[in-house]
């Protein structure tokens, strides 16, 4: 998967709490569109790296999220940060 293949969904922006939360600005029009998010892609080290998404909490433009196996110092290290998703196939 790469950049070209992608589009922006919005910017992991800082750790939320000491449990690896994340906070997640959402550049969309309707982020309750997301409400059912279970992945985004982030680059790390020049190649996009999927993170599964274990919960998702949306408010506004803004969400809490939980990825499966990130822990917290990971969670530091990680924003902040663009998230992608892949561009629907025509």
């Amino acid at each position: 998967m790469t950049q070209e293949e992608c589009y922006q969904l919005g910017k992991i922006t800082k750790p939320f709490g000491y449990k690896g939360q994340m906070v997640f600005f959402l550049d969309v029009d309707t982020p309750e569109d997301y409400e059912e998010l279970d992945s985004v892609f982030v680059e790390v080290k020049g190649a996009l790296v999927p993170y599964f998404i274990k919960e998702i909490n949306i408010n506004g433009n803004k969400a809490v999220v939980t990825f499966e196996d990130l822990k917290a110092d990971e969670a530091q290290a990680l924003a902040p940060v663009p998230a992608a998703r892949p561009a629907a196939r025509t």
